[in-house]
């Protein structure tokens, strides 16, 4: 048995416990209260004091890549790219196990290659977060995330793909409900008709599992809430312009029918956040001292963009993502604001997000106005609920699988803790520990340390 002590924040959405004490047996939470209401331990029993650290529930990343849909200038063209992907995702499931996040949402991956990851970390090959997957993308003809092997058209072409995927053992759907970061897609257009997103919809009732979609246009999340989809990824609430313009209508819908969004707000905000202002003001000497800080960054960071070395139609594009950043920050605000229910997600792993920073998304929610408890609750007991894990993890509750980290710092005065990670357990076994002293000179208490360093 393990006994960890410190403060903790269950996940619940309740009040901190000051002093607390979490009791580990195995890969299970065997209690988790005040120190002065904890049972008796066995002699034997590893005491591991994280003192003064906040101890919260594992994270959870609602909408991830970790098996990438590119791993490489020219990797797609190689007969083995999709290998080559597996054997990226497990640097990237470790990444994101250190940084705190024990649970992932994979939310599309070419072809098996998320099933077969989650298999490697299912049988202990793999030492990650535990996942859940979609399969592929299930996308029209040449619509977004067609590459990975999804497309179908028409109600009952969607149907097929569906049923083959929970044949696969798929955990959930995921559908591209309008263009986005493939070439040749649309953001603002809706590429699928509501009778083929509700075909999604119904047949993962038929499985007693769920849907999601992939939305950024106003008009593919109409035909979305139309058809009965009852999570939506991004909803930027992109118009024809290819800019981001919050619909109060639409969004009080989205709250009313109780949909759940996943902002993904993140996606280049470490870029963004780190220039030193406006793109079209820079000076080479500017633009070197932002590199120096965003490369400086202890993350897995898409590769630095010289705006002063690059052609004139991707630089445009680098100045709508620096805007959109800002614009994707107030609508979480807005929609928090009105009710509607939010879950975190880095899109990490297959976009210029970091797989390794999802404390950085939860301080982003808090920047634009959700309290600090509601933030972390989105990615712990709150997640949990909602992509049906909460029997398993989510919340520090006895019976729960020990999904447990402990950051630098109080999280509910400064929400940046969650980015300063020094104590991560998974299912029981530690995967980052800081050196420990003992509380007993006759107990050993630092070798969690040792043995996470040996994994």
């Amino acid at each position: 048995m393990q006994v960890l002590r410190g403060t903790f924040i269950d996940g619940t959405g309740r009040g901190p416990v000051p002093d607390g004490v979490l009791h580990v047996d195995g890969k299970r939470i065997a209690f988790a209260g005040p120190a002065n209401a904890a049972p008796p331990v066995p002699p034997s029993a590893e005491v591991l004091d994280l003192r003064p650290r906040t101890l919260l529930p594992g994270l959870i990343d609602c909408h991830a890549h970790p098996v990438p849909g590119v791993t490489g200038d020219g990797d797609a063209a190689l007969p083995w790219a999709d290998e080559l992907r597996v054997l990226h995702a497990t640097e990237l499931m470790q990444r994101a196990l250190r940084s705190g996040v024990t649970t992932i949402r994979n939310v599309g991956a070419p072809r098996y290659t998320a099933y077969s990851v989650k298999e490697a970390v299912e049988r202990e090959f793999v030492f990650g977060p535990r996942l859940l997957v979609s399969g592929p993308i299930i996308c029209p003809t040449g619509g977004h995330g067609h590459a990975g092997g999804g497309a179908a058209d028409g109600p009952d072409g969607v149907r097929r793909q569906a049923r083959t995927y929970f044949r696969d053992g798929a955990d959930f759907l995921k559908l591209s409900a309008t263009g986005g970061g493939t070439a040749r897609t649309v953001r603002h257009r809706s590429t699928y008709t509501v009778e083929e997103i509700h075909a999604a919809v119904d047949e993962a009732i038929q499985h007693e599992s769920y849907a999601t979609a992939h939305v950024h246009g106003t008009e593919g999340i109409v035909r979305c809430l139309d058809a009965g989809m009852p999570m939506l990824e991004h909803v930027t609430f992109v118009g024809p312009d290819n800019v981001e313009h919050f619909d109060r209508d639409v969004a009080a819908r989205i709250r009313d029918t109780q949909v759940i969004v996943v902002p993904t707000v993140q996606v280049y905000g470490r870029w963004a956040e780190t220039s030193p202002g406006r793109l079209d003001s820079l000076s080479a000497d500017d633009l070197d001292a932002w590199q120096a800080r965003y490369e400086s960054l202890p993350y897995m960071l898409h590769p630095f963009p010289r705006l002063d070395r690059i052609g004139a139609r991707e630089l445009v594009a680098w100045h709508h993502r620096f805007d959109s950043f800002f614009k994707r920050v107030e609508i979480v605000g807005r929609l928090h604001e009105m009710g509607v229910v939010l879950l975190m997600g880095s899109d990490g792993g297959g976009r210029p997000a970091p797989i390794d920073d999802l404390g950085h998304g939860i301080a982003l929610h808090v920047r634009a106005g959700v309290p600090p408890l509601d933030a972390i609750s989105s990615a712990t007991g709150l997640a949990a609920k909602w992509i049906r894990l909460d029997d398993v993890t989510g919340t520090l509750e006895a019976g729960k699988e020990a999904d447990i980290i402990a950051v630098d710092g109080d999280p509910l005065t400064d929400i940046t803790a969650l980015s300063r990670v020094a104590f991560v357990m998974a299912r029981g076994r530690v995967a980052k520990a800081p050196p420990l002293e003992a509380p007993d000179p006759g107990r050993r208490a630092t070798r969690a340390a040792s043995q996470a360093s040996s994994h």
